[in-house]
């Protein structure tokens, strides 16, 4: 899916403009989906970033780092064995942070200035304003997550970012989660009780109640301390 296309990030010495692309892979767990694979291109670039810390740079897997991407750095560390995170510096206090946390990732935006990422599109909004989540058309407003997410697909005739294409390939419409997979997920003892929860949350000062309801959806405790991480 088009997490963002930033049409005017960079210009190049002859006045073109080039696009900065964010495409994120989803996967269906139980009743909730996340992303597993985020990748980004500018240029020639791209920087694919999987589960577990694995990646790709201008395609090769497991590059040397720090290097750099389209001539902005990018530095990889690891505050403990579970999480990585790929940092790209784009200058100026703006950065660009795909986390790792076992086999999910996220993508983060530190200071995105107007003049780069003013006519942004796809899965993060408009930018600035009010914060619409649009259509492709850019003027259809659309509130269901699902339907945002079908909207966004990435369509046949787009350039494939991935390293490997993978089903469904638009036209087929993305899999969604099995809304009835939650009472399964119970019945299997995967989810984590609502003290135990509770208990591994206590320190979040702010969305304490989606850290809560993380760790039940997923039955993970460690979810609670992946602080690097934005769901």
């Amino acid at each position: 899916m088009v997490l963002l296309q930033a049409p005017y990030f960079h210009h190049t010495k002859d006045g073109e403009a080039m696009a900065l692309k964010i495409n994120v892979r989803t996967k269906a767990r139980y009743d909730y989906s996340f992303i597993e694979s985020a990748v980004l291109q500018l240029g020639e670039s791209t920087l694919q970033v999987d589960s577990f810390g694995q990646y790709f740079l201008d395609g090769v897997s497991g590059a040397d780092l720090p290097a750099t991407f389209a001539g902005f750095p990018v530095i990889h560390s690891q505050p403990n064995e579970k999480q990585h995170v790929f940092k790209i510096d784009l200058g100026h206090g703006e950065d660009v942070i795909i986390s790792t946390f076992k086999d999910m990732v996220s993508v983060k935006l530190d200071n995105a200035d107007e003049s780069r990422f003013h006519a942004s599109v796809g899965l993060m909004g408009e930018f600035g304003g009010k914060g619409r989540l649009l259509a492709r058309d850019g003027v259809t407003i659309v509130d269901d997550p699902n339907l945002l997410g079908q909207e966004w697909q990435v369509r046949e005739e787009e350039d494939m970012l991935f390293q490997v294409a993978r089903a469904p390939q638009h036209p087929q419409k993305c899999i969604l989660p099995d809304p009835d997979a939650a009472e399964k997920n119970q019945r299997l003892g995967h989810t984590v009780a609502l003290k135990v929860a509770e208990q591994a949350c206590a320190h979040w000062t702010s969305n304490k109640a989606g850290c809560i309801s993380d760790v039940m959806k997923t039955g993970d405790v460690d979810l609670a301390s992946a602080a690097a991480m934005v769901f």
